[in-house]
């Protein structure tokens, strides 16, 4: 059984190539995720980020990437805490540094390689609605009417060029 450093790696490696087949262009993990020193002087933020600093600007994500033993989505409405929660702020904050959008892909054990939940802010996922080509067909959480968490094929499916362009239209005056 891999340790939980090979077993996250792994998991952000599979992103990276998910996000290569939707976008068109490379992805690859951030060596040392977190850790890497020059990171802030570059605006990278995140676990997974295009190889090509042209499309590293263009991108309007910064990616989360997570593979943790268990999703518990019934904790927080019993008040307790998760770990989701905390990969949700940890993207906002880190995204917002970088003037992007916080997306977290996440896995638990036994899912599927290339099945993931993603987490996305409610205000993304309303532009996503509206864009030609995403459907929803297997539904979606709404948590604390701030956050929507989502199957990552609902998203996937969608041409990538229909979800830069839905982006950049409705959020005149981003970076993005």
């Amino acid at each position: 059984m891999p340790n939980s450093n090979a077993k996250g790696g792994k998991n952000e490696r599979g992103v990276a190539k998910l996000l290569t087949r939707w976008t068109g262009f490379e992805f690859a993990r951030v060596p040392q995720s977190g850790g890497l020193g020059w990171q802030n002087r570059m605006q990278i933020t995140g676990d997974v980020i295009p190889t090509d600093p042209a499309d590293m600007v263009t991108f309007p994500f910064s990616v989360e990437a997570k593979f943790y033993k268990e999703i518990d989505f019934e904790a927080p409405l019993l008040g307790n805490n998760v770990k989701w929660i905390d990969w949700w702020n940890q993207a906002d904050r880190d995204a917002e540094r970088a003037e992007k959008l916080p997306i977290v892909f996440m896995r638990r054990n036994l899912m599927p390689k290339d099945e993931h939940y993603i987490i996305v802010s409610l205000d993304t996922f309303d532009i996503f609605t509206g864009i030609d080509g995403f459907n929803n067909p297997y539904g979606y959480f709404i948590y604390n009417d701030d956050i929507v968490i989502l199957p990552s094929r609902d998203l996937l499916r969608a041409p990538y060029a229909n979800i830069e362009k839905g982006l950049r239209r409705l959020w005149k005056g981003s970076t993005l």
